[in-house]
């Protein structure tokens, strides 16, 4: 198959005739008028981190933090397969990398940690989906064991 394209150097309406060979004979022409309006490059569309929620989760002197992701397009809804990176650091100090499900959501969790004496602190660095750019990060999460009482 050979595809074939042409360019026009200005804006305006053009009679385009097209004429197919299979390699025998020649197609009847087919006529159409197409308009060019400008090279305007395309649109790529945003994503957002809109909400995050953490939690602390407990067993007598330990403790492990939680921070959920909410990654959505312009229009509100649930990004799916989009790939957050963050980090852990205070309490708990790791680099993660981990992916929306169908509703957009994503979460991460750290192990256990004996009587921490730092907060956990959850950083998202990017959030990656082919065909998007990604908006501003939002402010680290802080989960503080010291501001909340042992379950």
């Amino acid at each position: 198959m050979k595809v074939t394209a042409h360019e026009y150097e200005a804006d305006g309406t053009y009679a385009v005739t097209l004429i197919v060979n299979d390699g025998q004979a020649d197609s009847n022409p087919s006529d159409t008028i197409v308009t060019i309006t400008g090279d305007s490059p395309p649109v790529t569309p945003s994503l957002s981190v809109l909400a995050r929620k953490g939690g602390l989760s407990w067993r007598k002197t330990r403790v492990k933090a939680k921070a959920t992701v909410q990654v959505e397009d312009v229009t509100g809804a649930g990004v799916s397969g989009a790939i957050i990176t963050a980090t852990w650091a205070g309490a708990y100090s790791r680099s993660v990398t981990f992916v929306t499900d169908n509703s957009g959501l994503a979460t991460s969790e750290t192990k256990y940690v004996s009587r921490p004496t730092q907060p956990f602190i959850f950083t998202v660095l990017d959030v990656d989906k082919a065909g998007y750019i990604s908006s501003d990060m939002p402010q680290p999460l802080i989960l503080d064991p010291q501001e909340e009482s042992v379950e």
